[in-house]
């Protein structure tokens, strides 16, 4: 596409175009469908979370599945955002973006290492019951998978969490700036 085409969309800061998914799109189906084959799995002899522990794994999946339709409504109002600073002034957008970037990954970061330590503790009996068995190498694959899974599933959920904070912390911030009267 050509400048000169009225239908071309301009390129956003990063040079990537607006009618295109971000790559961190991708990286949430690919969450998502990890989730969902460990919970297929799940009433099949290729289980790898114990059956007690079939009610977390849901709950986790449900989680991660509404967390990714938050996340996708992010970046659905985009166009919300702009009008929201052209009130104040400027189209200029330099302050918000990168912050609310860095409050998502650290949600993203913070969710994933508390998920993967909370699914760990809950099914390191699965370890030691396979050694038990003289299938140590099952266990630790069942173990690691049950961190994996809590891993990535609180993880989009830490994202979540970072975007509703940072969505939070941004409209407070622009009606403080709004009152003061400018950027």
């Amino acid at each position: 596409m050509t400048a000169s085409q009225p239908d071309a969309l301009p390129p956003r800061p990063g040079g990537r175009r607006a009618d295109r998914a971000p790559r961190t799109q991708w990286y949430l189906l690919g969450a998502l469908l990890l989730l969902g084959t460990v919970a297929v799995l799940q009433d099949t002899k290729y289980a790898v979370i114990m059956a007690k522990h079939t009610v977390a794994l849901w709950m986790s999946v449900g989680c991660a599945i509404v967390a990714y339709l938050v996340l996708r409504a992010h970046h659905a109002g985009e166009a919300e955002r702009m009008q929201r600073q052209q009130a104040l002034g400027t189209i200029a957008d330099t302050y918000y973006p990168p912050r609310r970037q860095a409050l998502i990954e650290g949600g993203t970061v913070l969710g994933g290492v508390l998920g993967a330590l909370w699914w760990g503790a809950m099914s390191w009996i699965v370890l030691v019951g396979a050694i038990r068995i003289h299938m140590p190498s099952r266990g630790l694959f069942d173990l690691e998978m049950s961190v994996v899974v809590g891993a990535v599933a609180y993880g989009v959920v830490g994202a979540m969490a970072g975007y509703v904070t940072g969505a939070v912390w941004e409209r407070w911030h622009r009606r403080r700036r709004l009152r003061r009267g400018g950027p």
